[in-house]
């Protein structure tokens, strides 16, 4: 499952529109690229449902995506 798949399940079950929302790491120090696996956090299970226009705010640098690899499963 990609993370795509876990945020747009997450936003169904909350009525919230996925579009405006995000996947950080429970310690909101990195943004989930949502074109990896699940199976990519490497057994990370704490993550943060973040409103987009609120990344900025909390340091999150949005321009400069996470770990960018043609591996799904990258780190």
């Amino acid at each position: 499952m990609y993370m795509q798949e876990a945020l747009e399940m997450v936003c169904r079950k909350r009525r919230l529109n996925p579009k405006e929302y995000a996947l950080l790491l429970g310690d909101m120090s990195i943004l989930v690229p949502l074109d990896r696996t699940v199976a990519s956090l490497q057994g990370k299970t704490d993550l943060m449902l973040v409103k987009v226009s609120m990344l900025p705010t909390l340091g999150v640098d949005v321009a400069r995506p996470a770990g960018t690899s043609t591996d799904p499963n990258g780190e």
